[in-house]
């Protein structure tokens, strides 16, 4: 219930305007990106926890978070992702 994945991998992403915004109450929730995308992630969760890109998990407890791949601000491809959730874990994940 509530667990959604969202691929990007067939998905045509140019440029820097590319901006993704997901709001959810309850669930998981897994994106995965492709290898030669630059992502920058702003999350607000009031309880759950964050895998980002193999870091090390962040557990949320009503905090907002965020992340950026070092690469971001000269990637030639590359999304920035705001996620507003309640109750749930976020995964971003490469493929």
């Amino acid at each position: 219930m509530g667990k959604d994945t969202i691929h990007l991998e067939q998905v045509i992403i140019t440029n820097h305007d590319n901006v993704i915004i997901l709001r959810k109450f309850f669930g998981n929730t897994k994106i995965i990106v492709p290898v030669d995308v630059a992502v920058s992630l702003k999350v607000n969760n009031l309880y759950g926890e964050l895998q980002f890109l193999g870091q090390p998990v962040y557990e949320l407890r009503n905090e907002s978070l965020s992340l950026t791949t070092p690469d971001f601000k000269r990637a030639h491809k590359s999304v920035k992702i705001i996620l507003s959730t309640f109750v749930g874990n976020i995964e971003v994940v490469r493929k």
